[in-house]
């Protein structure tokens, strides 16, 4: 009989090879908030994103999974633009920047095998993340009342400021006028 494959860190036991890492199927889940990262990324990765994450760093993919044997590469790739210019020197230490659908990319690489642990990926992960510094949160999406408006369809203007930000599920900040995808991101933009 096959041995259960695990995929979330609520299961019961945590796997310690990658060959027992099932891949996240939720394929573009924006993270809005620290807690969505242990929803969409594998277990190997998790701590590392959440550290690139606390830095305000822009992530747009990663996978760390038994899939990943094949390549013999997990992976996570950040968004190159919307790094600071210290982060970008970091970033390239690593690899070039290259365009992949419209994003200009990093792509940070671990090598794996059918002997890989989780706990080599996230040490590995870790001394790469680590050199990282924090920087500004600038490429969190925010929008006007009118941008929200249009979003929506509310081309009457019928819906009020409370009405918009329930539809939609967006933080609204009164002082900006503006919608953000969370509160804490609003809350990051201003730290």
């Amino acid at each position: 009989m096959e041995k259960a494959l695990l995929k979330h860190p609520s299961a019961e036991k945590m796997p310690e090879l990658l060959t027992d890492v099932m891949p996240v199927e939720e394929g573009s889940v924006g993270i809005t908030k620290r807690e969505d990262i242990k929803r969409v990324i594998e277990i190997p990765l998790q701590s590392a994103c959440e550290e690139l994450y606390d830095k305000n760093i822009e992530t747009w993919m990663s996978s760390a999974n038994k899939k990943d044997i094949v390549t013999g590469q997990a992976y996570i790739l950040i968004i190159f633009d919307s790094l600071s210019e210290r982060n970008k020197e970091i970033a390239r230490r690593f690899a070039e920047p290259k365009m992949v659908l419209g994003r200009n990319i990093v792509r940070l690489t671990i090598p794996v095998s059918e002997k890989t642990t989780i706990g080599d990926i996230q040490n590995a992960a870790h001394e790469i993340v680590s050199q990282f510094e924090k920087q500004s949160m600038t490429w969190t999406a925010s929008y006007s009342v009118s941008d929200m408006r249009a979003i929506i369809g509310d081309r009457e203007e019928t819906f009020s400021i409370e009405d918009l930000q329930e539809g939609s599920g967006y933080y609204y900040d009164n002082e900006s006028q503006r919608f953000y995808l969370s509160e804490e991101q609003f809350r990051k933009t201003r730290a």
